[in-house]
Parts: structure tokens; C-alpha cells; sequence
């Protein structure tokens, strides 16, 4: 009977297959291929067996078709999850090698063309449910594309995440329990994945790479599921009498925010990044920034940034000095600072890839990351308008001029000149802040002292770590350099607030004077208290200036970094003073010319002398002709005739 069949299936090998199976089965003189069950060798399942096989095929084809766009391999897998093929680890199968073998299931190989898995093993976990939920939480708050990623359920609950990128970590299992069982592994060369949605990886070749700043992300997500701690000895000690955040704090890192996966922190020297590494609740820390002796894409513990940062890596060398010392203190290698640093362009490319526009904080005056200096002449309502920004930040609100792009955050406001009943009296109905605007009153006799002023900003460094805020605005910066016109104190004082700036990685704006400015004059950067420094140390400026009309300003930019100018002197934003609920601020009313508003005294030719003078003095001061002619809006010959006049 079994060669009739053969026969009637002429040269149809599928058929021809299952007969031969059929015969097996029926005579006992040949062994059953692996994973066809028993209870299909009977006549009744012919077609059961044959539906089997026919799909089997179709599978196989349609995934390494989708399989080959990637050059990603599919793997035969038998019993125990055992692939089926020797040297499975590199080698290339075709599918009808695939199919012969009568597999189980099927795998995919991964590491091949940048392919990765994060595998999820909940089965490990003390709540299985409730770590599936937090992954997921953490996920979506990280900011990761979902649309970059294959995911499918396993058979042990857990799930896999199937990503391409063009990084590497060396570390395989990346998150233990306290008993040392796997949580979470990547799966990468020379390893698979058992393909459980087969359809989800029909478009696999469609998977966008992930940036560098994505790859990181996701590691530290998965790092942040890490509870095992396997150091032992000294080691130990020291780990647990020290934190990785003091650590990289005396390096000079700074705190930047907290989040579900752990404390974000920026190297000492970094601008153009939101963070540079995340400090987890185990006192590890993941650091993703190539600019720093720590290595990157691994678990780092106190031990190790002591052994890099001080011991240029050499872990024996830090082991005996705890010997030496039994209190656990090392004393460092002394390892010469470098003022300096190189890395290529390729580098900054690509940790920046991605990267967001910068925040406003104040319309397009005041920008995230930015030290910004706001001037104009006393009286004309500076501290009113910080304030007001201050509250914009605390308590945001819409407002096209104003605008503040981001959440509700905490602003520390050196308030150095007002009493706490001025305070009162022009706040006075303002909506509550839920302590997210904390005003820094200072003793006068102490601050004003020459040898307690570094102290001053030590200690303002330390009040950043303490109430993290997330904005810094000083009134006023004379009081922390009452001589800042001369260059040396300018200097100094803006080295001072950008140090400040970059290590704790805040937005700082300062409220300054302008003593050289005369009535009727357009406002510039030159009329700045120091501005022969302060113009080129810092990263935007803007003045408040005084109308014909008492009751009203206007705001001009008059040094922008992140964006063009907007508020020129042909468009200046005028403002007027407005009350609300007994509190007195500003509100934006339309763009003008300067000229228009500009508040001239009744004496014309006074205030005519006043301007040559003012020429006369930019001239005399070096500046640049065409500025001087722009500011004022006179013509060359004009220029000419008023420095003649003047000699």
C-alpha cells in the first residue's frame, strides 16, 4: 500500500516525505524524524500530518525571506531549546536545510548586523506581575520609540525586545536579583532567541537603528533592575562608607534631576547634553559619556570610580592603599589635571543626535543652559520683571512674549536688595507657589567681605545641591562684585557664575545696571556696568528701558546665542505695568520701534549733547565704527562731524 501511494504522489516531495514517514511507522524498520508526535503516525491524521508539513515550509520561507533583507539567520531548535545545527553560531543555513530537520521551533540568531534582544526573565522575579508593570512605567517614561523595537512574549512570561543599533556592551546579563539570578540579559553574538511572533518579525528589516543616546537610555533602563552587589573585603567596605554621587560630585559632575530609573548627573565640562550618566538606588551608576576616564556600557560601583578617576585604572594599586589605610580612606594617585579636552567631532556628532531645541525660560530673552544678563538704568522696574520671570518658572502660565517651555520647577531667587516688606507689599496676591520659589536673603557684613566672596559661591553650590532647583536668578550683580566695571572683577565674577552654570547644568540670569546710559539713547550691550568683559563671557543679554510714558517699558535683545534676534532696536517689545489681585507685573502689548518710545527730556539739545558724548566715548573706547553708526542710527559724515566737534 505504501508504494502505491508513493507512486500516486509522483514528484511532489512533501508527500513522498510523509509516506516514507507512514511506512516507518507502519513497519518499524526506521526511525521517526524528531518532532512528529505519535499520535499523528495514523491513517485518520493523514492530512493533520500533511497541513503540519505544508505550513512548516511556508513558515520557514516567509521568515528567511523577511530574514534575508537583514542577513539575520534562522535557527532550527529541537528539544530543550537546542538548536539543531552544529556550528549554529555562525554558520548559513537555507531553508530547505531548515526544514529537513523537522524542528520544534525556530530562532533567530542575534549579533549578526548590529540585531540585539533585551531579555525580560520575570520568572525570576519575587512579583512577577508587578515587575512587568514597572519595566513598562519606566519604558514609557524614558522617552525610548516603541516603534523601534519587536516585542513578543515567551513562554515563561517574560518578553523579548529586538532592536538594531551600532554599539556594543560587553556585559551580557544586566540585571540580577539579590541572589544572583538573571532579571535581564542581552542577547547578542553567538547567541538566539526562540521566534515566538512570527508575523512581528516579518518586518524586521524595517527596524530604524537606534541612536546612541537611545542605546544608553535602554541600558540604564535595564541596569536600573540590578540588585546584586558581589564585592567582598575592602572592596565592600568601601562601598558601602562611600556613594557614587559624592564621588562624582568631587570630580566636579553635577546633579541635574531624578526620574524612575535613578539620578541624572552631567560631567564637569558639558553643555550640549541633558546627562552624562544615572546614579541607581544600589549606588551604582551607568555612565554613558566617552569624555571621562569611566568606562562606559557597564555597572560601576564606588570602588571602580575611585580605581579610574585616581589609580588610572590599576584596581591592585587602590586595594593595597585600603590596606594601608583600615579606615577604608585611599590615598589617591596624584594624576596631573588636564585643562584641555580632545575628542572628535564624529563623537559630539553623535552624542548630540537627537537633541531637542533649548528651552525657553523667558520668550526668546532667556534660554535653557544659558547665563543671561538682564540691565537697564535704576527705576526702571528690573527687579519687577525678575520677579515676574521667576514666577513664570514656578507657576507657568501661556503667554506668546513670556513663554516658559517647560513643567512647573523650583527657582532659587537671590533676592540682595528688597526687604521682606517690600517683598510683601509688591507679591502681594501672587498664587501660591508649593515652596517651588525659595528666596536667598544674605548677611551684608559677611558677604561684602574680599576674603569670604569664593566662599559665597561655594556655598551657593552647595545650596544647589541641596534644594536642587531648576533655575538660579541673582538681584543683583553688584552686590557679589561692587567694583565689576573694572575688567579683572568682571572677569572673574562671570568665570564664577559660568563654573556655576556648567557644573550643576542651570539656566542662571542675573539683573545688572547700566550707570553709562543717557536719556533718549537706544540701549546696548556697551552701556553694560563692565560690559568690556561681561558682553563676551556670557550667552545672552537683554535690557529694560524707559518710554515717554511712565507706566510703560519695552525689552530689547541685544545679544542672542541660541536664536536670531527677535526684539531689535527696530522691534523692541513694549510692556506696561498692570495689576492683578493687588500684584504689580508686566504685560507684553505690541512691537515697536525703539526710536519711538525712547523718553527724551524737554530739552532737545541737551539731550543731543548727551549723544555726541556717548559717541564720542564708544569711539574713544575702541569700538567698532559701523556699531557705533548702527546704535545710533547716523550716517559717516554724520560720524565724522561729531568726532571732529568732540576732540
Amino acid at each position: 500500500m505504501s508504494f502505491f501511494l508513493v507512486y500516486k504522489c509522483g514528484k511532489n516531495p512533501r508527500l513522498r516525505f510523509l509516506i516514507s514517514i507512514y511506512s516507518a511507522h507502519i513497519f518499524g524498520n526506521r526511525q521517526m524524524p524528531n518532532g512528529l508526535p505519535d499520535k499523528m503516525m495514523r491513517w485518520e491524521n493523514f492530512n493533520l500530518i500533511y497541513k503540519t508539513m505544508a505550513t512548516l515550509t511556508e513558515r520557514v520561507n516567509a521568515l528567511c525571506m523577511a530574514l534575508a533583507q537583514t542577513e539575520l539567520q534562522l535557527i532550527p531548535v529541537g528539544e530543550n531549546k537546542k538548536p539543531l545545527f552544529k556550528g549554529w553560531q555562525k554558520g548559513r543555513f537555507t531553508s530547505n536545510e531548515i526544514i529537513s530537520t523537522n524542528p520544534k521551533a525556530l530562532g533567530v540568531r542575534m549579533g549578526d548586523n548590529g540585531y540585539e534582544a533585551v531579555d525580560v526573565d520575570t520568572k525570576n522575579a519575587e512579583d512577577p506581575d508587578a515587575f512587568k508593570k514597572v519595566f513598562r512605567e519606566r519604558f514609557d517614561a524614558s522617552g525610548l520609540d516603541i516603534n523601534k523595537f519587536i516585542v513578543q512574549r515567551t513562554q515563561s512570561g517574560g518578553f523579548h525586545l529586538v532592536y538594531r543599533t551600532g554599539l556594543r556592551t560587553e556585559k551580557k546579563k544586566i540585571a540580577m536579583d539579590a541572589d544572583n539570578r538573571t532579571l535581564i540579559e542581552i542577547i547578542s553574538e553567538r547567541m538566539y532567541i526562540r521566534i515566538y511572533n512570527e508575523e512581528a518579525f516579518y518586518g524586521i528589516a524595517e527596524l530604524e537603528e537606534l541612536t546612541a543616546k537611545e542605546y544608553h537610555t535602554l541600558l540604564a533602563l535595564c541596569y536600573s533592575f540590578n540588585t546584586y552587589t558581589s564585592t567582598t573585603g575592602s572592596f565592600k567596605e568601601y562601598n558601602e562608607s562611600h556613594t557614587c554621587s559624592e564621588l562624582l560630585q568631587a570630580k566636579g559632575w553635577s546633579y541635574v534631576s531624578n526620574d524612575s530609573v535613578g539620578e541624572k548627573w552631567l560631567r564637569d565640562g558639558e553643555s550640549s547634553n541633558t546627562h552624562s550618566a544615572t546614579i541607581f538606588d544600589s549606588n551604582r551608576v551607568y555612565v554613558f559619556s566617552t569624555s571621562t576616564p569611566l568606562p562606559t556600557g557597564k555597572l560601576l560601583s564606588p570602588t571602580d570610580i575611585t580605581v579610574h578617576y585616581d589609580y588610572n585604572g590599576d584596581t591592585s594599586a587602590f586595594g593595597r592603599s585600603l590596606k594601608k589605610d583600615s579606615r577604608g580612606i585611599a590615598t589617591p594617585v596624584q594624576v596631573k589635571a588636564k585643562r584641555f579636552k580632545v575628542e572628535s567631532l564624529d563623537d559630539i556628532l553623535i552624542r548630540n543626535e537627537g537633541l531637542p531645541p533649548a528651552k525657553k525660560m523667558f520668550g526668546e530673552f532667556w534660554y535653557e543652559g544659558e547665563l543671561c544678563i538682564l540691565f537697564g538704568k535704576t527705576n526702571t522696574g528690573k527687579s519687577h520683571l525678575a520677579f515676574q520671570i521667576a514666577m513664570g518658572l514656578v507657576n507657568p502660565s501661556e503667554s506668546e512674549h513670556f513663554q516658559y517651555d517647560g513643567e512647573k520647577i523650583k527657582v532659587l531667587y537671590f533676592d540682595l536688595e528688597l526687604s521682606e516688606r517690600q517683598i510683601a507689599t509688591r507679591l502681594k496676591g501672587v498664587q501660591k507657589t508649593e515652596g517651588r520659589f525659595l528666596r536667598v536673603a544674605f548677611d551684608s557684613e559677611y558677604f561684602h567681605g574680599a576674603e569670604t566672596q569664593n566662599d559665597a559661591f561655594e556655598e551657593i553650590g552647595n545650596m544647589i545641591l541641596e534644594y536642587k532647583p531648576g533655575a538660579l536668578i541673582l538681584d543683583n550683580i553688584s552686590v557679589f562684585h561692587p567694583d565689576n566695571e573694572k575688567a579683572s572683577d568682571a572677569t572673574k565674577l562671570l568665570n564664577q557664575l559660568n563654573n556655576i552654570k556648567r557644573r550643576h547644568k542651570l539656566p542662571i540670569l542675573v539683573i545688572g545696571h547700566t550707570p553709562k546710559i543717557s536719556s533718549g539713547l537706544p540701549i546696548e550691550i556697551t552701556q553694560l556696568q563692565g560690559s568690556a568683559q561681561m558682553g563676551n563671557l556670557i550667552d545672552s543679554a537683554f535690557a529694560i528701558g524707559k518710554t515717554s510714558d511712565k507706566d510703560k517699558r519695552y525689552l530689547k535683545q541685544v545679544k542672542v546665542r541660541e536664536t536670531e534676534y527677535r526684539y531689535d532696536s527696530e522691534n523692541v517689545l513694549l510692556i506696561e505695568f498692570t495689576k492683578q489681585d493687588e500684584w504689580v507685573h508686566f504685560n507684553a502689548i505690541e512691537q515697536a520701534e525703539e526710536y519711538e518710545l525712547l523718553s527724551f527730556t524737554s530739552n532737545t539739545s541737551a539731550s543731543l549733547d548727551e549723544r555726541d558724548k556717548e559717541i564720542f566715548r564708544l569711539h574713544t573706547e575702541g569700538t567698532d565704527r559701523e556699531d557705533i553708526m548702527r546704535i545710533h542710527s547716523i550716517s559717516k559724515s554724520r560720524f565724522y562731524e561729531i568726532i571732529k566737534k568732540m576732540k
